[in-house]
């Protein structure tokens, strides 16, 4: 049976007369029973067995969306059961910028092609060089329409919905958005990649809010890249030549900034994992790992440099895409490398500059 069990949804055993079955153990060495972390607060809301022992449960976490949870016996221990985790079967879609193809592949998180969408051109749904990809609380798919200089708006099938253009905003020129991302409000942020850079608030009809230029941090931004922000909204960007991830406020106000610990490391993409770490990736072939605050915690090496991170759950997804690899790889927190897909090409499922 499945029930709630403090800020957990737990899976209890029981024999046929009713009683609680001690003789068979978890991973985490509990008795009787298993728990699942669904996030927060949350709800198991059904079980059910498989044919080979296995025992799937689905509930609700603090976000609101259903996930589904498989809970495995221990391969090594009849009777007992492994700790279960959400990483291996809550559905979720990875949408992969596929740059020099124009267009925008989804997978899901094994690498499953699902759909794509885009063809070179400037019509509404094509692209010239896109840079990036962000999802907003709705749903709805941004992208960083680069040589277009524009953010196009669609919905998850690729159907489209709205644009606009970016400009620099002390000219009026047609910038050149890269890196973006969306706030908890919907609000989106632009890093606009041209004449040293800036970043532009928006909200999410396009609608300027606000800009900056970097000056507060100490010196302008210069070749700003990528841009992520973390649950509490404060915002992290690549500033690429001058070596550092700058943090601020939505509202532009500068906070810290630091550099890879040992290295002149040029941040192109930057990524707040749920274990609230910081991941930068860049040209050189490694991943730095820092608190939020800065402070270095781990580095781990790559084989070729990369073009973008993002991370679901436990797990961190690194494109590389910028020379000689064209994947797609899958870590944990440790630096292990799990899975990857991706080959040179304009097949399915293949990429000219992953992002």
């Amino acid at each position: 049976m499945t029930g709630y069990r403090g800020e957990k949804t737990a899976v209890w055993r029981f024999l046929e007369n009713g009683r609680l079955d001690t003789g068979f153990y978890s991973y985490t060495g509990t008795q009787g029973y298993t728990e699942i972390d669904m996030g927060g607060y949350n709800r198991g809301l059904d079980i059910a067995a498989g044919n080979n022992g296995e025992i799937y449960v689905t509930g609700t976490g603090y976000s609101g969306y259903a996930q589904m949870f498989l809970v495995k016996y221990k391969d090594n221990c009849a009777g007992c059961f492994a700790s279960p985790t959400a990483t291996a079967t809550k559905v979720i879609e990875v949408f992969v910028i596929d740059s020099g193809n124009h267009r925008i592949q989804v997978f899901d998180i094994y690498g499953n092609f699902k759909r794509k969408w885009g063809s070179v051109g400037s019509l509404d749904g094509q692209f010239f060089s896109p840079s990036d990809v962000a999802l907003n609380s709705m749903g709805e798919v941004f992208v960083s329409d680069t040589n277009n200089h524009r953010i196009q708006v669609f919905d998850q099938n690729g159907n489209f919905l709205r644009k606009w253009t970016v400009y620099w905003t002390s000219s009026g020129t047609p910038g050149v958005p890269s890196g973006l991302v969306c706030d908890s409000n919907d609000n989106v942020y632009v890093v606009n990649n041209i004449y040293g850079g800036e970043v532009i608030a928006y909200d999410l009809y396009g609608n300027f809010q606000r800009n900056w230029f970097g000056i507060e941090s100490g010196e302008y931004f210069d070749n700003p890249t990528g841009i992520d922000a973390d649950s509490d909204d404060y915002l992290y960007i690549c500033d690429s030549r001058n070596y550092y991830i700058k943090k601020y406020d939505i509202y532009g106000n500068y906070l810290i900034k630091w550099q890879a610990a040992g290295d002149l490391f040029n941040y192109q993409a930057v990524c707040v994992g749920n274990d609230e770490n910081v991941y930068g990736v860049g040209t050189t072939p490694k991943i730095h790992v820092s608190l939020k605050s800065g402070v270095p915690v781990n580095q781990w090496d790559l084989i070729d440099a990369a073009s973008g991170v993002a991370n679901f759950d436990n797990l961190i997804f690194v494109s590389h895409g910028a020379w000689v690899e064209q994947k797609i790889k899958v870590y944990n927190f440790s630096g292990d490398l799990l899975y990857e897909w991706g080959t040179p090409g304009d097949n399915d499922g293949q990429f000219n500059g992953a992002r």
